[in-house]
């Protein structure tokens, strides 16, 4: 019996299809092939992006999948270039061949020349293998209905019935949020249209988009919050997928949801620095704690991520830094003033070896911790 054929290829728009079939088979498999994975990660599975989908082929037969975004993240005083990675998958006759590793070497071959950060969607030993850590923290909270005041007549809140009609607004808000994607407002309607999938990320139920008004402003838009109902430890709940817009018309919003919904609980996820948010969560006297952001990072142009990172460090330390090279894999901090912030010596110029250690040092806990936006938004990939 002659030897299978394996071939590893960037894919073209007419493969788009049969990967999107391939993913829905790992990971929807109760639903109709094409109907899943492609229709919540539009953005991925998009004839435009087939170049960034990498695949392994079994005597033409796609096998196995890593998909990627390309995006800019906005942080403050600039943009950091990212690659978002996710669908990573195999089936089942194919594993413990290693084909997703390989398929991942080949995109750090390809994406670090030009690429700061690879953000992926999970935790895997495959991914830590390969230097990426969990990063930087965020504050989760859990909101209950008592807690909230009982009426606002500051601010009339209600679903929004077609959110691509909006989709204007929402992005104007969104815009104005200074931890989150470089998003088009054709990317914005892509995503808003991936909410009334059958299964979207294995929820129950469809997200729904909602939306306060001032009741003596202009009558835009002035917040808005994307719910989705789900099950807390076997409670049912609702989480905030995604939110933008006004801090003081937050509690308007939750109290809507919880009651629209008819559920107890709603957990919702914040910045750490964002004090009008964390304000609004004390008044409702909220559940707070401190949780590391969603999936892993990696860096992979040390040069370039550092570059782009300048204006935000000046801003949070004073003063901007540089890696230099010091043999393999290995790289020494260099400051061009003293942090005007204090920090642990082991933290202003440390010598860092491996891939691992250097994304820790940047976005880590133990490190300088650096924001990043949400990877769990509405542009998970």
């Amino acid at each position: 019996m002659a030897a299978e054929k394996i071939e590893f290829a960037r894919a073209r728009a007419q493969d788009v299809a049969r990967l999107g079939e391939l993913s829905d088979s790992v990971f929807r498999p109760q639903l109709i092939p094409g109907t899943g994975m492609p229709k919540e990660f539009p953005l991925a599975f998009s004839a435009e992006n087939a170049h960034n989908l990498y695949f392994a082929a079994v005597d033409g037969r796609p096998v196995s999948l890593v998909a990627l975004y390309p995006s800019r993240l906005v942080v403050p005083g600039g943009h950091v270039s990212a690659v978002s990675m996710g669908s990573v998958c195999t089936l089942p006759e194919f594993r413990e061949q290693h084909l997703a590793s390989q398929l991942i070497h080949q995109i750090l071959t390809d994406f670090s020349p030009h690429t700061s950060l690879l953000l992926v969607s999970g935790g895997r030993g495959l991914y830590r293998r390969l230097g990426c850590v969990d990063f930087g923290e965020r504050v989760e909270a859990d909101v209950a209905l008592a807690g909230l005041p009982a009426g606002d007549t500051e601010w009339v809140v209600n679903p929004v019935p077609e959110p691509e009609a909006e989709v204007a607004a929402l992005s104007r808000l969104y815009a104005a949020e200074p931890y989150r994607y470089e998003r088009s407002e054709a990317e914005f309607r892509m995503l808003l249209r991936s909410l009334r999938t059958p299964l979207f990320r294995m929820r129950p139920v469809p997200p729904q988009v909602f939306a306060a008004w001032s009741r003596t402003g202009d009558g835009g838009i002035a917040a808005y919050a994307v719910a989705s109902f789900v099950l807390h430890e076997g409670r049912a709940g609702v989480e905030i997928l995604e939110w933008a817009g006004r801090r003081a018309a937050c509690p308007a919003i939750w109290r809507y949801v919880l009651s629209y919904y008819g559920v107890e609980v709603l957990r919702v996820r914040g910045y750490v620095h964002d004090e009008a948010f964390l304000d609004a969560l004390t008044q409702a006297e909220a559940i707070l704690r401190r949780v590391p952001n969603q999936g892993t990072i990696r860096v992979l142009n040390p040069s370039r991520c550092a570059m782009e990172l300048r204006p935000y460090a000046a801003s949070v330390f004073g003063a901007g830094f540089s890696f230099e090279p010091r043999g393999e894999e290995a790289w020494q901090v260099v400051w061009e003033a003293p942090p005007a912030l204090r920090l642990p010596e082991e933290r202003k110029a440390p010598l860092i070896a491996g891939w691992a250690a250097l994304s820790e040092w940047l976005f880590g806990s133990q490190g300088l911790c650096l924001t990043l936006p949400h990877t769990d938004d509405l542009n998970y990939v």
